[in-house]
């Protein structure tokens, strides 16, 4: 019985080194997941963004030195704060040429994930608003921002944004029909 489980032991080590000097990170493939929500009924869009916690705090501390631990239901004010300007500075929206302001609806964050909300009334005279998402592109050589648009509650594209300066035209005109 003892060589069983020796033989066990020395099988869980060998494979745990295998995949250590392979490089096998947490997870091999970066990615954000951004759904575009237009409410018809309320003339909004609503914005969430899912990400990987750690690979947010890895991007911070490279571009400014910031330390930031997320992972806790609770974030403090200025941890929030901190998400949200990277939010805002990677995730654009543009109506007629001009950067629109972003409504923050809340961030939750979970050790393995963070969640952002964001909310744009629509005006009436707008006929279609641009998305950029440079999300986490320079940190991360692979980095994939998924984005899934829906008119309510039809999904009506998907579209992944791999390189720097991709972006998305939505049609928000006819809203009402």
């Amino acid at each position: 019985m003892d060589k069983r489980k020796n033989l066990g032991r020395n099988f869980i080590f060998a494979g745990a080194t295998i995949l250590f000097l392979m490089g096998v990170s947490p997870h091999p493939h970066h990615a954000s997941v951004t759904e575009i929500r237009l409410n018809t009924d309320r003339d909004v869009l609503e914005i969430s963004l899912k990400f990987f916690s750690h690979d947010l705090e890895k991007a911070l501390k490279k571009l400014d030195g910031t330390v930031l631990k997320l992972g806790s239901e609770s974030l403090n004010s200025d941890d929030e704060e901190t998400v949200n300007q990277y939010v805002l500075k990677s995730l654009t929206f543009i109506v007629d040429g001009s950067l629109i302001d972003l409504k923050k609806v809340g961030i939750e964050s979970k050790p393995d994930d963070t969640h952002c909300y964001y909310e744009y009334e629509i005006p009436d005279e707008v006929n279609s608003v641009i998305v950029q998402n440079n999300f986490l592109f320079e940190t991360f050589k692979d980095q994939q921002n998924i984005i899934h648009f829906y008119r309510d509650d039809q999904k009506i594209q998907s579209i992944v944004f791999a390189e720097k300066g991709d972006q998305f035209t939505i049609p928000v005109k006819n809203r009402k029909e």
